[in-house]
């Protein structure tokens, strides 16, 4: 039985003729009109079905254009209907069901080699570069100019690490079309691989002066130029794709690292977290957000930000490892441990889970596990200056100064510039009580991160010049143990010919005016007066050359207002051993963990002395109930106003014990009987190993010889005091 015709069969094969003329010629719209004039009048029409799919897809209506092309693989199947289905479906990264329309495109075709190169792009998509690989063969040898198809080839040659293979690939789909911006940008990704980065940044701009907003393009220029630190540059590129693609988080990742490497931290932050508002469970955002926050000094947030990303991805390597990072900033070095010891597990090759492992160990007073840690992060890196600086630590922890020093410097010869290990060097050289040494890098401190000491006084600073009839300005930092330990010098420059002014904190103000040589004392934030030089008291030993033999130690050299020792010799009437107990923080040395030195731990002192009075103490829960158990230990705290009543104090007393603090210094400078308890790595000024001091002759020294062991030293303390009742 013959089957009658469609009755517009004629008129509809017209329209589609027309129409595809239209669609070759990319006017879509009126293409379009006529599919669906056709369509209306016979809508199983399939090659209609398809070819108003195909200019749907083309006009970004990748969806509705799949769905036409399923409806007209359903009337009569053809490659081209599958061809253009897998295409559509690999727009929308549906790149398994790209794969399976592909294959049945092949099974039809198989020589087609627009779809053997689209399956090859389709598995390398998925990661199956090898399998890709294949298919890009199978293609060039049915046609061998298949520009893109060398293109993608070296794409999938370049992520199996076969560089130079990649290179020519990219090259003969160059040759093939010369003036084709996506091959340039191909070869430049290549290039980069190959380390030739000047060749690759070429390829970029002769791509972009072809197409200049093209994203790809783009995003490979800025990515490379932020590589080679021409970070400005990177960010006008960033800029540009931003205005293309506002709601791009990928984009907006970018020029977050991008700003966060340029120290613009705050606006680094902004475009993190609008990425993470597009995309709020990609860990590596959390993690750069983290690292944004931790520049800003945000520690607590930024120790919440990286706990979000390990939350998304418990094995997130740089999370991981920031976040012992963080923890170690904040003193919690037992907590970071197992997390670096995890990153160590995952990532066994990265330094720096070695060297975070060796500082929270170190943190953890176990300095040698912390110097096997340093040790394994060196073999992996020989160049790490970080590490080699925190091996010098450690080895100091461990009383071995000397080759401490040369572990610094090794670091320097790495970077000369490292302003803290610099300080470190010089540290190391004071201990030894080589200061000549040590003065060489003491200006080392004031270029550390965080160093807020210069100051502009509109007059030179003071570098050793004659000071015969000429005048000073010495003004201190916000340290009042240095403030304390340094102060002595105003003497020497009177001596010298000086007119000496001192600049002085309030609190410090009464006290320093027992002070020899200062002609007037100007309480901070007054207007200061004019001098011909102005100097940093901590800056007058190095300035003047001071060694240990030359050391002022005239005592003292401070002395208590006489109206507070009145008042004061009321307070503390006289008996037998009144003994003074400071164990106060305030001079501080980052990174370190000696152990907490409580009131509690004074306590077996009570068997000696019947009184005790705490002069100067930090605030510890412990401590509140030490003294609420034994109250023969008088708190004197709440009564000390400024330095004027600590002074007065401590002259009431026949011994003063405690950490070395503002308060203990004072008692030096008063030349009290002062014993000093002392960590592991005790500022520089006490010199290693001694236990008595240059600048206080007056102090006994009572030094950890076990990181953290404080209990030693307090029986120490309690053998002397039985020997030695004062």
């Amino acid at each position: 039985m013959n089957l009658a015709p469609h009755p517009g069969e004629h008129a509809n094969a017209a329209l589609l003729a027309q129409a595809l003329s239209f669609h070759q010629y990319n006017h879509l719209s009126q293409a379009c009109s006529l599919y669906r004039k056709i369509l209306a009048d016979e809508p199983r029409h399939p090659e209609a079905l398809h070819m108003l799919g195909v200019a749907l897809m083309q006009q970004g209506k990748h969806g509705d254009g799949i769905e036409l092309i399923r409806d007209a693989l359903e009337q009569n199947p053809t490659p081209a209907m599958w061809l253009n289905l897998g295409s559509g479906l690999a727009h929308l990264q549906r790149h398994e069901d790209a794969i399976t329309a592909l294959n049945q495109a092949l099974e039809l075709a198989p020589d087609n080699p627009e779809a053997l190169n689209n399956l090859g792009v389709a598995l390398a998509s998925t990661g199956h570069h090898e399998q890709a690989l294949r298919q890009f063969a199978r293609a060039l040898q049915l046609r061998g100019d298949f520009a893109a198809c060398h293109s993608n080839r070296a794409n999938s040659l370049r992520v199996l690490h076969r560089v130079n293979d990649a290179i020519r690939a990219a090259e003969q789909a160059l040759h093939l079309q010369p003036d084709n911006p996506d091959t340039l940008n191909c070869l430049g990704m290549a290039l980069i691989a190959a380390l030739r980065e000047e060749e690759a940044l070429e390829c970029f701009n002769k791509a972009l002066r072809m197409r200049p907003t093209h994203d790809e393009t783009l995003t490979n220029r800025a990515r490379l130029l932020r590589r080679r630190q021409c970070f400005e540059q990177a960010l006008a590129d960033y800029t540009l794709l931003l205005g293309q693609q506002q709601g791009n988080p990928h984009t907006h990742n970018d020029i977050g690292l991008t700003l966060h490497q340029l120290g613009r931290h705050a606006e680094a932050l902004v475009h993190f977290e609008t990425a993470l508002a597009l995309t709020p469970n990609v860990a590596d955002l959390h993690n750069n957000r983290g690292n944004c926050l931790a520049a800003l000094g945000r520690t607590h947030e930024a120790l919440a930000s990286f706990e979000s990303a390990i939350a998304l991805d418990a094995q997130h390597v740089e999370a991981l490892n920031n976040k012992a990072n963080t923890l170690l900033t904040l003193g919690h070095g037992e907590l970071a441990l197992p997390l670096a010891e995890k990153v160590c597990r995952l990532a066994p090759g990265l330094p720096q889970g070695h060297n975070n492992r060796g500082l929270a160990l170190a943190a953890c007073n176990r300095h040698a596990e912390a110097l096997d840690a340093f040790d394994q992060t060196l073999i992996l890196r020989q160049d790490y200056p970080e590490a080699l600086n925190n091996r010098g630590l450690a080895l100091e922890a461990l009383g071995q100064t000397l080759p401490a020093l040369r572990d610094y410097a090794r670091a320097l010869s790495c970077q000369p510039e490292h302003h803290l290990i610099r300080w470190n060097k010089a540290q190391a050289h004071l201990r030894l009580g080589d200061f000549a040494a040590g003065w060489a890098d003491y200006d080392a401190r004031y270029r550390l991160q965080g160093s807020s000491n210069r100051r502009e006084f509109g007059m030179p600073s003071w570098r050793g010049e004659s000071l015969c009839g000429r005048s000073i300005l010495l003004w201190t930092e916000a340290e009042a143990g240095d403030t304390i330990l340094f102060c002595r010098y105003a003497n020497t420059l009177a001596k010298l010919g000086a007119t000496v002014h001192l600049e002085i904190p309030a609190t410090m103000e009464v006290v320093m005016t027992s002070l020899d040589g200062i002609t007037s004392i100007i309480r901070q934030g007054a207007t200061l007066p004019p001098a011909d030089y102005q100097c940093l008291l901590a800056d007058l030993p190095a300035r003047l050359g001071t060694l240990v033999s030359t050391i002022p130690a005239a005592l003292p050299y401070l002395k208590a207002p006489t109206e507070r020792l009145g008042v004061w010799h009321a307070k503390i009437p006289a008996h037998p051993q009144r003994i003074a107990i400071i164990c106060s923080g305030s001079v501080q040395f980052p990174g370190k963990s000696h152990g907490k030195l409580g009131l509690a731990d004074f306590t077996p002192l009570l068997d000696l002395a019947p009184t005790l009075y705490v002069l100067e103490a930090d605030s510890h829960t412990e401590d509140v109930a030490a003294l609420a158990a034994h109250p023969e230990i008088t708190d004197l705290r709440p009564e000390i106003r400024d330095f004027s009543d600590l002074a007065a104090a401590l002259c009431c007393m026949d011994l003063v014990i405690g950490t070395d603090s503002a308060a203990t210094r004072l008692a030096g400078a008063l030349n009290r009987p002062l014993w000093l308890l002392l960590p592991e790595r005790a500022d520089w000024c006490w010199l290693q190993g001694r236990q008595d001091s240059p600048w206080y002759p007056s102090a006994q020294l009572f030094r950890q010889h076990v990181a953290g062991d404080w209990r030693r030293v307090i029986a120490q303390v309690t053998l002397a005091l039985r020997k030695d009742p004062h």
